[in-house]
Parts: structure tokens; sequence; C-alpha cells
């Protein structure tokens, strides 16, 4: 073969073929007796470029090929090959050197025992320390098609870090410092915030007072029973807590327990940790951890319940969870009345309670705005007209009926939006370790069961509309 070999004869025995999304581009010769010579390399490259090969050739390929055509008949070579796309990096964020990964449970010591105030530590910072740096996501790199086609990278995906109360950033805002001394805290929002700490050094008393604070709260004694503690960070208690009221924007730690008297409330923004917990009222958004017994209180926890120490018992009143309850021992051989729920955040539950009577209420006086139309209308037809005081109350009357079914209607939508939520309970779960007793009830999702005989080492889920038992 010379050199004035034509692209169309070329065609006739050189077959150039795409794959991969345009990632690989492949010859295939066939027998022709005008292959009897090298193949010019200029020639080969303008006959791929005219079917749209024009990057990533195989150059060493190529060279073989057109040195060596008669070697190539009847075979399938590869001779470009596209480049993939680099995707970028996603952003992330680098703690500074006081940072320490904070445990996500209690911590089991080397005897056996579980140490439930070993959950999570407080992060300290000095004035002017680094807390946190952003590293910034990057764009990626295209790739290419061996047509020389661009091939979009996926950029990596950016994270969100703002300064809240004593934090400070560098002009290029991607450095945190602490303005004081005290607890680092991210808070909603994903607010990177430093929190002093308040402490009391024994019982809080007439003396000190209740107790709204900016900042972590420590108690070395005990909270009687009438106090309230507000602290947008952490509430620590050494002692025990009576009927008093806690709430925090963190954790609520506890070291010996609750005696609630029926008349305590305890809220958290994260988890509740205590020893044990009696006629008391306690709201977590995310966990409740019991090391001894929760009796006759009313315990709801986002995410899970747990009451797995030495003792761990539950027995009496009603604990509420978004994913899982797990103890050692369920109710007592007294039968004891105890309901027990998973499967919706408690939150949301509480939120349809309210929705579907507030639903009520509503549908009552709409009923009654009804009837008073309808007389004033009978009245209307009876005369022909109404006295102007009459229509002015059928106006009100009417844009009053408008209003609530308007809110009636948006009342449904929202119920039916955390109904959905009950069709999610693949994780809901009911651990016992040792034994349930008859009394008990169960609830995952809309489905209850009444527990008629003693269970032990079991789990129960719901599977197919049904709450079913399963060993541990």
């Amino acid at each position: 073969m010379d050199n004035q070999l034509e692209m169309e004869k070329l065609s006739t025995i050189i077959e150039v073929t795409i794959l991969n999304s345009g990632m690989l581009a492949t010859l295939t010769f066939v027998y022709d007796d005008r292959i009897n010579s090298p193949i010019p390399s200029e020639l080969m490259k303008e006959y791929l470029e005219k079917h749209k090969v024009i990057y990533g050739l195989d150059e060493q390929q190529l060279s073989l090929i057109c040195a060596h055509p008669l070697t190539y008949i009847g075979k399938t070579v590869n001779i470009a090959h596209g480049l993939a796309p680099l995707d970028g990096k996603d952003a992330r964020i680098e703690w500074g050197e006081f940072y320490i990964q904070e445990n996500t449970g209690p911590k089991e010591l080397s005897d056996g025992r579980v140490d439930y105030y070993s959950v999570k530590r407080i992060l300290n910072v000095k004035k002017g320390e680094l807390i946190a740096q952003k590293i910034p996501f990057t764009e990626g790199e295209a790739g290419r098609t061996v047509s020389g086609d661009l091939i979009p990278a996926k950029k990596g995906k950016d994270v969100y870090l703002k300064p809240g109360k004593n934090v400070v950033m560098n002009q290029t805002k991607d450095k945190f410092y602490a303005a004081i001394d005290g607890q680092v805290v991210v808070t909603d929002q994903d607010k990177i915030n430093v929190f002093p700490i308040y402490e009391v050094n024994g019982d809080v008393d007439f003396s000190v007072g209740n107790i709204d604070f900016v900042g972590t709260v420590v108690i070395q004694g005990n909270v009687p029973d009438g106090f309230k503690i507000w602290a947008t960070g952490d509430i620590r208690i050494y002692g025990n807590v009576e009927g008093s009221k806690l709430i925090a924007g963190g954790d609520i730690i506890i070291q010996q327990g609750v005696i609630g008297h029926n008349k305590s409330l305890i809220k958290s923004k994260k988890d509740v940790i205590a020893s044990f917990i009696l006629e008391g009222d306690i709201h977590a958004y995310e966990h409740v951890y019991v090391s001894q017994s929760i009796m006759h209180s009313n315990v709801s926890a986002g995410k899970q319940v747990t009451c797995s120490g030495t003792k761990g018992l539950i027995v009496g009143g009603k604990i509420q969870a978004g994913e899982k309850i797990s103890a050692i021992t369920i109710g007592n051989q007294l039968a004891t009345s105890t309901i027990l729920e998973v499967g919706m955040n408690p939150e949301l539950r509480s939120e349809l309670n309210h929705l579907q009577t507030e639903k009520r209420e509503i549908f009552h006086s709409l009923d009654k705005i009804k009837k008073a139309l309808h007389l004033l209308e009978k009245m209307q037809r009876t005369t022909n007209t109404l006295p102007p005081e009459k229509k002015q109350l059928q106006v009100e009357l009417i844009n009053q009926q408008i209003s609530m079914e308007r809110k009636i209607k948006e009342i449904m939508e929202r119920e039916k939006e955390i109904e959905s939520q009950f069709n999610r309970i693949e994780r809901a779960t009911i651990e016992v370790f040792k034994v349930i007793y008859p009394g008990v009830k169960l609830v995952i999702g809309k489905t209850n069961k009444f527990i008629n005989q003693e269970y032990k080492h079991i789990k129960f889920v719901q599977e197919e509309g049904e709450i079913i038992a399963k060993l541990l």
C-alpha cells in the first residue's frame, strides 16, 4: 500500500467503532489484498479524525498498526481511550487540638459495669484558641471522550458551620476562634459556640434560686422540689433531682437519679443520662440512658431508650422511642400496666394527638356556624331581607367558615405527613435481655400487642402488620 491510498479505500479496509459512551475506540481490519505495505501514520490519524476519534490515541499501538497492517487482519484493536472525570472532594471540618472524638454511648468498665456518666466530656478551649478550620470542597477535573467531548466532574459537597456565641472568624471566614474561655458546643443550624460554665458547689437552695444560664450548668449536689434550671448547654447534676424542672440545649446528666413525685419535667435537646428514674417526666431529642431502673415514669426519646445496667428494669408508666427501647427486665410479676411505644418520634406522635384534638374542636365550632348560617338563610327566605346587624353577622360567620375549612385542610395535610412516618418502622425494635412480664402493652407504629405470657431473651419487631417476637 503506497502513500497515495485514498481515504475512501481505507473505509473498506478498516472499521472504526466508538464504545462505552465514548470512552473507547477500536479498529477492526478486514482482509484486502491492497494491504501490502505500511500505512502512513498521518493518513491513519486523518482517517480516525474523520470518524471523530481525536483524543486519547494510543500512539505506540498506532505505530505498530501502521507499520505492520497485515498482522492485524481479522482483529479488533483498542486504539483510543477516554479520560474519566475526577470528582471533587467534599468540604470538611478539621477541629483544633482541644478536640477529642466524643463517645456516642455509655462506657463499659473493665469489671463489666456501665459508666453512664462518661458518655461525653466537656470540650474546653481558651480565649483565642483555634476551634475549627473549614477545608473547602474541590471542583474536580473534567474528563474527555475519545471524540474530545468534555465530561463534567461532580464538584464536592459543601459543609456549613456558622459562628455562634463567643466565636469569631478570620477574614477569609474559614477559621473559627474562641472569644472566651469555655466549652465548645455545636447547636441547632450548625452553629458553633463557646459557652461558659456555671457551677454550684452543693445543693440548689433558696440562696441559689432558679438558674437561667447561657452555657453549661454544673450542680455538685441535689436539686430539690420546685426549682427550675434552664441552660443553653449541658446540665450536669452530681446528686438527685426531685420534683424540679430542667431544660437544656445539650445533655442532661444526673449522676444519682430522678425522684420526680409526678411533678418533675426534664427536657434535653440531646441525651438524658441517669442512674434511675422514679415518677419522672423525661424527654430527650436523641437518647435516654438509665443504668438501674425506670419506674412509673413518662419517658420519651427521639432515638433510643436504654435501661441496661446491672438491674435494667422498666416497670409502670409509658416509654416512647423513635427507634428502640432496650432493657434487662420489663414489667413485673404483678402485671403492672406498662406501655412501650417505638417506631415514631414521640414529638411527632404528640403533635399528631394535638392536631386530632384541634381538628375535633374546629369541626364542633364549624357545625355551630353552619347551623347559625342555616337559620339566617331561612330568615332571609321568609322576609326576603335581613336587618343590617343580621347581615353583618352573616358575613362574619361566612368568613369564619372559610377560615375554619382552610385550617381543617392544613391540619389534615399535616396529619397525612406525620402518619406517613408510621410506615418507616423497619428499624423499630423492643429488646428484652432477661424477661418481659404480662401486663405490658407494646406499640410499634400503629400496631399493638398485649403481653399475656412471659418472654425471655427476646426482641419485638413489626413484620407484615404484626408485632412478632424473635430470640436475641
